[in-house]
């Protein structure tokens, strides 16, 4: 079984949060074209996403650092 390191689940983590920003920019182009009302539930929508993706990146940042230097140890 194969266990990843912390640093190699940060970098997932990191990576996941850089999707979710993708998509979060293809959404608020999307914006302009959208009536009032859908035009709201996209915002926010694009605000939860912002939330996820910051989630993802804060604790992407911490597992990719948790051991400092380039010590990297199974978890």
């Amino acid at each position: 079984m194969y266990k990843l390191s912390l640093r190699e689940l940060g970098t997932q983590y990191l990576q996941q949060s850089e999707k979710i920003r993708e998509r979060i920019r293809q959404l608020r182009e999307a914006l302009p074209t959208l009536q009032e009302s859908e035009r709201q539930d996209m915002l926010i929508r694009i605000h939860s996403l912002y939330v996820s993706a910051l989630d993802l990146k804060e604790t992407g940042t911490y597992l990719f650092n948790y051991y400092g230097g380039d010590d990297e140890k199974d978890c």
